[in-house]
């Protein structure tokens, strides 16, 4: 899996537990708790910062080594 497409499904996994957190009323289930939200946003985060290192500079000629 290319760094491009883990960061769209980290992204994607992050929305859907946002949207499972709005929808609860009282005790917080561990499936969508602080702490994954937490762990999935250092994921992409890094995931982000990886993909930058791996930008080439101002001319393309060929496919980048993150896509």
């Amino acid at each position: 899996m290319s760094d491009f497409e883990l960061l769209k499904n980290l992204q994607n996994e992050l929305i859907k537990t946002l949207e499972e957190r709005r929808e609860v009323i009282g005790f917080i289930p561990r499936a969508c708790s602080k702490a994954k939200i937490h762990r999935l946003r250092l994921q992409i985060q890094e995931v982000m910062i990886r993909i930058e290192n791996k930008c080439e500079g101002t001319s393309r000629f060929s496919k980048e080594k993150w896509e």
